[in-house]
C-alpha cells in the first residue's frame, strides 16, 4: 500500500542527508515517486557534475524487452 508520494525535493532531502530525511527514510519502503519527480533528481545531479553512470537510474534496472507480438 502506498503511504505517501515523494515529490523531488524529499527524494533529495534523504539522498543529500539534510534534515528531515529520518522522515523520508520511514516511508520510503511504501512510497511511490512520478517520472517526472524522478527526472528532477537526475537534472539536479546532473547539472551538478555527477558522473552519468552514477545518476541514469535505467543503469540499474533491466531494460524492457524489445520484442513485439506479431
Amino acid at each position: 500500500m502506498t503511504l505517501a508520494v515523494l515529490d523531488a525535493s524529499a527524494l533529495l532531502v534523504l539522498l543529500l542527508g539534510e534534515p528531515g530525511s529520518e522522515k523520508v527514510r520511514a516511508v520510503l519502503a511504501e512510497s511511490a515517486l512520478t517520472v517526472v519527480n524522478l527526472g528532477e533528481v537526475v537534472g539536479h545531479f546532473a547539472r551538478n557534475g555527477a558522473a552519468e553512470r552514477r545518476i541514469v537510474p535505467g543503469k540499474a534496472l533491466p531494460r524492457p524487452s524489445r520484442s513485439r507480438s506479431i
